[in-house]
């Protein structure tokens, strides 16, 4: 089957949603964590009797516990799309290369056809390569960018 870029922008942008999701989730991740530990701060200073505020720190221990094993949840949940990046990737890449070696090939049939006066025939055929080409050298950038969106993340979630 042949590679398909506009079946494959679509997945990007399905990714690109998820991203958006999950970077809403780590920052309410990240909110609670940071009231979690204003929260043991205060009762760290606090009056309170001893065998209370041991409880609610340990409380607050396990709350920080589950907040993070709750972002590493998250974190895992994305692996799916950081295999369909690179999968996009290494497709994108080996399209690239097709494209070259079939420019390449026209070519050397064109300057053969040229001898003969009917080489202009194949230029329709090399610009649409080109076209394509610089079609594909687009996506693997946004691919590359939307893998280093997917790796920011995670490194988010591993903070939290």
């Amino acid at each position: 089957m042949a590679y398909s870029i506009d079946r494959s922008r679509g997945k990007v942008s399905d990714i690109k949603q998820n991203i958006e999701q999950k970077r809403n989730e780590a920052k309410s991740l990240e909110d609670n964590k940071r009231e979690l530990l204003d929260a043991r701060l205060e009762i760290q200073d606090s009056d309170l009797d001893e065998n209370v505020q041991r409880r609610l720190l340990q409380e607050i221990a396990e709350a920080l516990e589950n907040n993070s094993e709750k972002a590493e949840e998250l974190s895992d949940e994305m692996n799916p799309d950081v295999t369909d990046i690179e999968d996009m990737k290494q497709e994108t890449q080996l399209s690239t290369e097709s494209s070259i070696s079939e420019r390449s090939s026209l070519e050397q049939k064109k300057q053969l056809l040229d001898r003969f006066g009917i080489g202009s025939s194949i230029d329709a055929a090399i610009s649409d390569l080109d076209g394509n080409r610089a079609d594909l050298e687009d996506f693997m950038e946004s691919l590359i960018d939307t893998g280093k969106e997917l790796d920011d993340l995670a490194r988010r979630f591993s903070t939290i």
